[in-house]
Formats: C-alpha cells, structure tokens, sequence
C-alpha cells in the first residue's frame, strides 16, 4: 500500500541502475526462468510417464516374448468388408465377444447403443467399451451379421476381432496345412484364406519392448 504524509502519497526512492543492480536483476531473471524450466521439464515427465502407463495397459491384445517360445503360431487374421470398406480381422477363440477398434469404427462411422459392459484382458485389465453396434460382414460370397462391442481409442491392436460366438455361428473351422478358414455349412461354405500374422505391425511403444522379437495373442473376456 502506499504511505501517506499529511495527506500526499509519498514516492518511492528509486536506486540509480548500477552495475551491480543490473547483475542482480539479471540473476533473478535467470533464477525465475529456471524454476519454470524445472516445472516444464517435471510436467513433460509426468505427461511421458502417464502415456508410458496408459500405452502399457491400454492393448486388449497382449504382448509376449517369442525368444523362449518354440510353439508360437501367428495370429489367424483374415480380410473382410464393412459397407464397402476393407478390414482385416483377427479370428481368437479364447474371445468372449467380437471387438471393433476405435479406429475402424471412426472408418465406418457407423451407428452405436451405449453400454455398461468392460472389456477384460487375461491380466485382468478392465476397459469400458465405447458402445455395442451391428455389423453386416462381406467377403466374396460369404455374409454374416453380427455384433461388436466399439473399444476406446488406441485399445486394440486389430481392427475387428471375432469371438468365439462369431466361430460358432458361422460354423468356422481352420485348415492348418494349407492356411485356409471354412465358414458356412456344407449347403454353402466359403473358403478364405488366412493373412499371416507378420504382416501385422504392433503398436507396442519401445518402453515396453524387452525382447527383440516380439508377437501378439489376444485373449479377451467380457464382464
């Protein structure tokens, strides 16, 4: 506050900037705009580390080591169509329910019914779906309708998985030797061949990369 003598605020003495005023200004500059580059550089860890975290939980498909594993076997994946457009999907028996990607639902733009269901990885990682649609799949003459539950962004490495019930429904069998997925009954099955799993590229962030060589299996529960 300013003082007052009789009535007339009274000026404050102002130092004449000497040499040794400016090195002290200056120093307190420096001073000031070091803390807030210590406050940054905390912020922006702390923003990495969260990511770093996020990214380590947020695959409904887990992430092994191939070094050890002698009977690894890539994931069955195979190419379909939704309204036109391509995907590719990932065939897993051990899935509760079929899963739509983020990625691929903001592709088909298609039309979703809320949902209270989590998504459950084999670790027991819990992530609550986006929404539940119903999907029309196309592939030569082969079609199938069924539905999906919408993950939430960056939740999936795969467009489309199809679950055990798809399996059953659409009586899906696997030729091993020759790399071939039957579906259909016998009064009309269609044959299609199956993408190797290579041909996948993983999303995994190289914080958690621990192996050379890495794959991927999904193993998906719904609660």
């Amino acid at each position: 506050m300013a003082n007052f003598i009789n009535g007339s605020p009274l000026r404050r003495y102002q130092e004449p900037l000497t040499e040794d005023i400016l090195a002290r200004l200056h120093a307190a500059k420096n001073e000031k705009e070091q803390k807030a580059q210590v406050i940054a550089d905390a912020q922006a860890e702390a923003k990495l580390r969260a990511q770093r975290n996020r990214e380590r939980r947020r695959y409904i498909n887990c992430i092994t080591t191939s070094s050890v594993e002698v009977d690894y076997d890539p994931p069955i994946l195979i190419n379909l169509s939704v309204n036109g457009q391509p995907l590719k999907a990932l065939i897993d028996s051990g899935a509760d329910a079929n899963v739509l990607s983020y990625e691929a639902y903001e592709k088909l733009q298609c039309e979703y019914k809320s949902t209270s269901t989590q998504l459950t990885s084999f670790a027991n990682v819990d992530t609550e779906a986006l929404g539940i649609t119903t999907l029309c799949l196309n592939q030569s003459d082969f079609k199938t309708e069924s539905q999906f539950y919408i993950a939430r962004p960056n939740q999936s490495n795969h467009e489309m998985i199809l679950g055990r019930a798809w399996m059953r429904k659409n009586r899906c069998s696997i030729d091993w030797d020759k790399n071939l997925v039957h579906l259909g009954t016998d009064a009309k099955r269609v044959t299609l061949p199956m993408v190797m799993g290579n041909e996948l590229k993983a999303q995994t962030p190289s914080s958690t990369i621990n192996e050379p060589h890495l794959k991927q299996t999904s193993v998906l529960f719904v609660k």
